[in-house]
């Protein structure tokens, strides 16, 4: 993958070539995307379209968000985290890779977000889940 590719409009197919260049085998593309519940009205559709099995046991789901033409991609960082932040349980998904784009018609900018939290117990017996940043790990 070059920097030209990452400049050309959203495409599954494309990503899921490219999840498997980087990620080989551990990659696992569904032969029919999920559909995921999420509870928004700026949301056309939600698919889990692959998981990533990583080498410390831990897995990634890979989502495909479809958005309305009114939320601003290149702004809603903290925003669009909060759309998919619940969907880490810690028994099937640890973390999440999310792609956010708009429909074929709309517009050509997406972005592409990890997202991942662990819950921790510190030597206290205090329970706390540490997350990724909502600011970071974003890319428009």
């Amino acid at each position: 993958m070059t920097q030209q590719d990452l400049k050309q409009p959203y495409d599954r197919q494309n990503w899921q070539t490219w999840l498997g260049d980087i990620f080989g085998p551990q990659t696992q593309i569904e032969a029919q995307a999920e559909n995921v519940e999420i509870d928004r009205e700026n949301i056309i559709s939600a698919q889990r379209f692959a998981s990533i099995k990583l080498s410390d046991g831990k897995n990634l789901a890979v989502l495909d968000i479809e958005m309305c033409a009114g939320i601003q991609i290149a702004r809603n960082r903290v925003g669009l985290r909060e759309l998919v932040v619940k969907f880490i349980d810690h028994a099937r998904y640890h973390g999440i890779l999310a792609f956010y784009h708009y429909g074929a018609s709309t517009g050509s900018a997406y972005r592409l977000s990890f997202i991942s939290s662990e819950p921790t117990i510190d030597a206290d017996g205090n329970f706390s889940v540490q997350s990724t940043a909502p600011k970071r790990y974003t890319y428009v």
